[in-house]
């Protein structure tokens, strides 16, 4: 991958832009250039969820504001996807719900998450959270087209990518609820699918007040 970056600024140059060929030239830079990208973005993936896999992920726990972490998500998710409604909870008792997790973790979850029922909602995507006197919850639901109830265990495995019912994102690793799955079994909680009361999909992340070392 370095070698193919260092390739393109070189072939970046004030000799290639005044080339005859040069628009096709530029096309194919950004192409190789989108592909990098890519190829890098993988590799973090499946970096990240190896050292969750193997327990390298060490849970560095402290109270965490739900409500924060969630706008800081929505902020980016509402440039990325426009035609998308974000629908959080409004009472303030709810809002003001603070969880025992490790914050980077915690938010890279709710990512993964959200961003995934963005990807498949149509119009609409909401989030809920709740704090009872043993567990944490947090749902997302989408109006997509949902998970099949044969195939919602299969999601969250590596590398899955669902055909007919949620493919129509083509981008992604499959790797992204499997690292929900590894982040949740390291606050000793759990990760599920249901179908969701706006028609698509629901997903709940639950662990415990204080994770389990």
């Amino acid at each position: 991958m370095a070698r193919i970056s260092f390739a393109l600024d070189l072939a970046d140059d004030e000799t290639t832009k005044t080339a005859p060929d040069a628009e096709n030239i530029r096309t194919l830079h950004q192409e190789i250039s989108g592909a990098l990208d890519e190829l890098s973005g993988l590799v973090k993936e499946v970096l990240s969820y190896s050292r969750l896999e193997h327990g390298r992920g060490d849970l560095q726990c402290e109270p965490v504001a739900v409500m924060d972490v969630v706008e800081e998500i929505l902020a980016k998710q509402r440039k990325m996807h426009p035609q998308v409604e974000f629908v959080t909870p409004a009472e303030p008792s709810t809002q003001e719900i603070q969880v025992w997790a490790d914050r980077r973790l915690f938010s890279r979850a709710l990512v993964n998450l959200i961003r995934n029922a963005a990807r498949f909602a149509d119009h609409s995507v909401r989030i809920s959270w709740r704090l009872t006197d043993t567990h944490f919850e947090i749902q997302v639901d989408d109006d997509g087209p949902g998970v099949p109830p044969g195939k919602r265990q299969r999601v969250f495995e590596p590398f899955t990518r669902l055909d007919p019912s949620r493919s129509r994102d083509s981008g992604g690793a499959g790797l992204g609820l499997a690292i929900v799955k590894s982040i949740s079994m390291l606050h000793g909680g759990t990760v599920s699918v249901t179908d969701s009361r706006q028609g698509g999909a629901c997903f709940t992340l639950c662990w415990p007040k204080e994770p389990t070392q």
